[in-house]
Order: structure tokens, then C-alpha cells, then sequence
């Protein structure tokens, strides 16, 4: 008798999220002390309360040597204006500046952008850019497996799709990924679309492992999707592996398409169903893909929106 497949991992599923942000307060205070600048704007902020408050040395005729040093330099008035003036752009820094970096950030962004161009780039190509740009994690290694499973003497066939890929945090902090799977709903009455298999692992283990019997009941939304849906959590520079199986039903000659939802770097397509049928694939990204038998290569950016169309025809279609 089998163990049954490890269920979600708490601490690895959206939900530990105090423990989360008290260690991106920890990390975030840790790079701010590490920071030259961090350190100027306390010693400006010290330097402002010396001249307001000169520190006394005692016992010297006439008030502290300090005191005297100071306003016979720059005059009781002026050392408390600048004193003032001091502590208040310390403070100011300190309160402003993370706005202030993204402002100028995003300002030097459009700049930054249209140089590049060599022309003047339009404000909402400009957004779809950023935030491309923006996105704090990329699929890679995509590789989906496709066979095709006669259904009797009927004119229809079960496409089996099997996905692998591998998800980067690229930034330093944690991100919530919105893992999801999703397949259309069957063209048939006699057998339904079915999500068979969901694995998500991150390198403490696995976070979710879910087949079959697991996933039940599975029901198209308004959309026609069959749909699995579920945040991840993706720790600091890391990585998750996921891989999924699902199940719908076509006619023997016909496409499928497959949106890309998310950034993915290199996509792999292979067909295993013999030679009943005759495959093509056309994907929607710029670049040319590469062939070798049944199996077919882009190792290119795939963005948001963009396809890969999958076309199969059955050989012994009139035939018998």
C-alpha cells in the first residue's frame, strides 16, 4: 500500500504572511544600515543638533568654548537656521526618499525607453513595457508533451498534455506566484476535460502534490475552463518546479493553443503518437523555432499574450 501524495505545505502556501513581512522588515533594515548614504544623513541629523545644542565644555568664562566657537564663526542666528535646516533635509531624506527613487526611476524609465527606440515612444506601449519590465518572477525550461488516444471507432481523440517548467523569483524579496492550471472543456458529452496531475515543488520540498482523485469534483467556470488555482509562495531568489497532466477531447483532426499567460524563456514542444498523424507548430514569438523529428524548439522570450498552435491530422481520416 502507497502513501498518499503529500498534501500542501502551510509553510510554503500563501498564509504565513506575518512571518513573511517580518522578513522583508529585517532585510530592508538591514540594507538600509549597510547603506553610505543612511549613515550621511544621521550624521548631517547629528551635525544639526550640535549646532543647535552645542555639547558644553566646562568651566570656560562666557559660556562653553563650543558655543563661543560657533557663533563667533556664523552668529547665533545663523548656526540654529542651519542647525534647523540640518535636521529637517535629514529628515526629509529619510521620510521621501524611497517616493523620491521611484519617481525618478519611473521618470528616467520613459527617457531611458524612447533613447533606446530612437523615436518617441507612445505613453501605453510605454505601460505594457514596464510592466513587463515590473514582473518579479519568469517561467523557463517550458517543455509540453502531447499524445493523442483513439476513442473507438469514433471520429474524436483524448489529447493527453503533459507540462514541465521551472518558475525564478528574480528579485530579493518573497512573491506570492498565482500558480494556476487550467484546460478547455471537452467537445464531447461521454467523457470531460479533466486536470489529472499537479506538482509544485520549491527547494524545501514539495508544496503541492495533487492526482487525480484529489482534484475531484472538476466543472467548467463561465469561461469553459477546467481550473486549478493556488498561491505559492516563492522565497528570495529561488526557484519552483512544476509539472502538471491533464486530459480533453478533440476531433482527430483538429489544433490546440496554447496561451502564454506569463514571461517564459524557451518553450518545448513534443508530440508521441506515432505516425497517425501529421504535426505542426507555429509559435507566436518572434524568432525561428528549431525541429528535430518530433520535437519542436524556440529557445526565445514567449511574453504575455503571445501562442503556441499545435496542428495535428489524422492520416487514416476517409480511410477503411
Amino acid at each position: 500500500m502507497t502513501a498518499p501524495p503529500t498534501r500542501t505545505r502551510p509553510s510554503a502556501i500563501a498564509g504565513d504572511a506575518s512571518a513573511g513581512r517580518d522578513r522583508g522588515f529585517l532585510a530592508g533594515a538591514g540594507r538600509l544600515l549597510g547603506s553610505r548614504f543612511f549613515w550621511f544623513l544621521l550624521l548631517t541629523f547629528v551635525a544639526g543638533l550640535g549646532l543647535l545644542h552645542p555639547p558644553a565644555v566646562e568651566p570656560f568664562p562666557g559660556g562653553t568654548t563650543l558655543n563661543r566657537l560657533a557663533n563667533a564663526i556664523l552668529g547665533h542666528e545663523l548656526r540654529h537656521k542651519l542647525g534647523d535646516a540640518f535636521i529637517i533635509a535629514a529628515l526629509l531624506s529619510i521620510l521621501l526618499d524611497r517616493y523620491l527613487k521611484h519617481e525618478l526611476l519611473r521618470e528616467a524609465t520613459k527617457d531611458v525607453l524612447s533613447f533606446a527606440a530612437g523615436h518617441s515612444v507612445p505613453p501605453k506601449l510605454k505601460d505594457v513595457i514596464a510592466a513587463i519590465l515590473r514582473q518579479p518572477y519568469m517561467r523557463h525550461a517550458f517543455e509540453l508533451t502531447l499524445a493523442l488516444e483513439p476513442l473507438g471507432k469514433t471520429a474524436f481523440v483524448r489529447l493527453v498534455l503533459k507540462t514541465r517548467y521551472s518558475v525564478r523569483n528574480l528579485t530579493d524579496d518573497r512573491q506570492h506566484y498565482p500558480f494556476q492550471s487550467a484546460i478547455e472543456k471537452s467537445y464531447v458529452a461521454f467523457e470531460s476535460s479533466r486536470i489529472r496531475r499537479v506538482k509544485v515543488s520549491d527547494e524545501a520540498g514539495t508544496a503541492i502534490d495533487l492526482c487525480d482523485f484529489d482534484l475531484i469534483p472538476q466543472k467548467p467556470g463561465e469561461d469553459g475552463y477546467v481550473r486549478f488555482a493556488k498561491d505559492v509562495v516563492l522565497p528570495p531568489s529561488s526557484e519552483l518546479s512544476v509539472e502538471t497532466e491533464r486530459s480533453t477531447v478533440y476531433p482527430d483532426s483538429y489544433f490546440y493553443v496554447l496561451d502564454i499567460l506569463q514571461f517564459t524563456e524557451g518553450v518545448t514542444v513534443r508530440v508521441s503518437s506515432g505516425d497517425d498523424y501529421e504535426w505542426n507548430v507555429v509559435f507566436g514569438a518572434a524568432g525561428t523555432p528549431q525541429r528535430v523529428g518530433p520535437v519542436w524548439t524556440h529557445p526565445g522570450a514567449h511574453l504575455p499574450g503571445q501562442y503556441v498552435r499545435i496542428t495535428w491530422n489524422s492520416k487514416h481520416r476517409g480511410t477503411g
